[in-house]
């Protein structure tokens, strides 16, 4: 038997925004987690071990997120990782209600750094699947209802027989008139 050393070639990370979501839902609700590149941990001021409060949008706001740096409240821990692909920063956020409870592929994020110490991040649009429906005011329509289903059959038996459909005939006359 001959054997030959394999050579593994390990591409660098893509940054993307250089924040990404994933949701993932093994056992129990579905758990969110973000990851961000350690260069961007430091922009924000963020250590490994530090605490971030989380804010969560709600109504016209929905699929927003904020976090902030609080050691003494936070409750979302930051933490450094290494891997083959480099330094990386983990925030795990667990179960939100507001969104899926279903897995979600890796998505990069917009986010913001704002004043008061917040970054702001805009979710993918599966965020979206959970947004609350806006109240519609009733307001009488002036227009009549629907005709019921059963008054708007068609004529299945011309159809299947390749009959042409009603008002051809006017239709091929008022072609023809036009083009000559």
């Amino acid at each position: 038997m001959a054997f030959e050393r394999a050579r593994i070639h390990i591409n660098a990370a893509s940054v993307g925004t250089g924040f990404k979501v994933r949701v993932t839902k093994r056992k129990g609700p579905a758990c969110i987690s973000f990851t961000l590149t350690k260069a961007l941990a430091a922009q924000f001021g963020w250590s490994d071990g530090d605490k971030l409060e989380l804010f969560v949008g709600t109504d016209s706001d929905h699929g927003l997120l904020r976090f902030r740096k609080n050691n003494s409240v936070g409750d979302a821990p930051v933490s450094f990782k290494k891997s083959a692909k480099g330094d990386w920063v983990s925030i795990p956020i667990g179960h939100q209600a507001r969104f899926v409870d279903e897995a979600q592929l890796a998505a990069w994020v917009k986010f913001e750094q704002i004043e008061g110490g917040f970054v702001e991040v805009v979710l993918p649009r599966w965020a979206d699947k959970t947004r609350p429906a806006k109240v519609a005011a009733s307001v009488p329509s002036s227009k009549p209802a629907a005709p019921p289903a059963h008054a708007l059959r068609k004529n299945v038996t011309s159809d299947i027989m390749g009959d042409p459909p009603a008002g051809r005939r006017e239709m091929l006359e008022r072609l023809g008139s036009v083009k000559a």
